[in-house]
């Protein structure tokens, strides 16, 4: 196995019957007539204008306007504690640390481990598709197609650990030394509590993720575009089922942060890291991390929050830290949309 991996001829082989596969594929499904139904007005971002009608719902839910009530404090309270854990931390001079930390770690992980890695996920995203077209499971309904995504999504992810874990076991290091990054100065306070280190560093970050949240669907509004729906937002706003949304709750809270912290963090901030120095790193891993998510509209926002993640890894050297941040950000984010999309429906039937 190990030479297997290590040698070029499954890459070779990998990287002439990838490309004609796929194409293949693309021109199968091309051909097949579009079955699916489009996605719904919340999921597709657009404009629902009935605020007068919701006010009335919410004051006969008012559950669900406590709900709304409770998100709302909780996004001002984090941007607000972010602003004032940035600010203190500017007081005190903490950020000269940064300045001082070496322009090169030693790591576990190489660029050759990286590009090879990367080669196996690639090559197994590409071929999804020929292996749905040879199992005759082209989705013919909405409830089919978000079946197969939270499917596909779910042996991917799966895939990348196996991959991870199978190429870990060929380096000179093994178990947590893997995946623990040596700090650049390692405080005492890092060490013994690097959760809320990790959530300090987080907060800190977070106005500026919100920010540019917000900058970005303004440039999109001016300039009158609508950002398609995401699969991740068909299945938030059209799905009713519930074992499909607690599959979706596990995909995006639990297993998600999981596996893209092992792939990202853990094997490709490790990898620049051994090259480049903590800025060009984070910058470069942000990056990559955002283009994998598929929309360019929220490309600086998930850039902004993929370097925030790894600057919190460099700075705690804990990858278990950077996990638990990522699952927090992905609940918030995935509550604040599921109370969106009770808020659209309320909003629907008492207009």
């Amino acid at each position: 196995m190990r030479a297997l991996l290590r040698g070029r001829a499954l890459y070779v082989v990998l990287a002439l019957t990838t490309p004609l596969a796929y194409f293949w594929a693309m021109q199968q499904k091309h051909a097949a007539p579009a079955t699916i139904p489009p996605a719904s007005a919340a999921a597709s971002g657009s404009d629902v204008t009935y605020l007068p009608a919701l006010a009335r719902a919410l004051e006969q839910n008012p559950a669900l306007a406590l709900a709304l009530v409770a998100s709302s404090l909780l996004l001002i309270l984090m941007v607000l504690g972010g602003f004032l854990i940035g600010g203190y931390a500017i007081l005190k001079g903490r950020w000269r640390r940064f300045l001082q930390w070496p322009r090169r770690l030693k790591t576990a992980w190489s660029l050759q481990d990286l590009w090879r890695i990367l080669t196996l996920i690639a090559a197994f995203v590409f071929w999804t598709p020929v292996f749905q077209l040879a199992a005759h499971k082209t989705p013919s309904t909405a409830e089919h197609l978000h079946a197969w995504l939270l499917a596909s999504t779910l042996f991917l992810d799966s895939f990348v650990i196996l991959v991870v874990l199978v190429f870990a076991r060929t380096l000179p290091s093994s178990g947590k030394s893997v995946f623990r990054l040596t700090v650049s100065e390692p405080q005492a306070s890092q060490k013994k509590r690097p959760f809320l280190a990790a959530l300090g560093v987080y907060l800190a970050g977070f106005p500026w993720i919100f920010g540019a949240l917000f900058l970005a669907a303004r440039i999109a509004q001016a300039l009158g575009y609508e950002p398609p729906a995401l699969p991740i937002q068909r299945l938030i706003f059209d799905e009713k089922r519930v074992i499909a949304q607690a599959a979706l709750f596990f995909l995006a809270c639990v297993f998600g942060p999981v596996v893209e912290e092992v792939l990202f963090r853990g094997v490709i901030y490790s990898s620049l890291r051994r090259h480049l120095p903590a800025a060009a790193a984070m910058l470069l891993s942000g990056f990559l991390f955002a283009a994998v998510h598929g929309q360019w509209i929220g490309l600086l926002p998930i850039a902004l929050f993929g370097a925030l993640l790894a600057l919190v890894y460099e700075y705690t050297g804990s990858l278990t830290a950077v996990i638990t941040v990522h699952a927090f950000h992905n609940s918030v984010l995935l509550l604040n949309a599921v109370l969106l999309k009770n808020l659209t429906t309320l909003g629907s039937a008492a207009n």
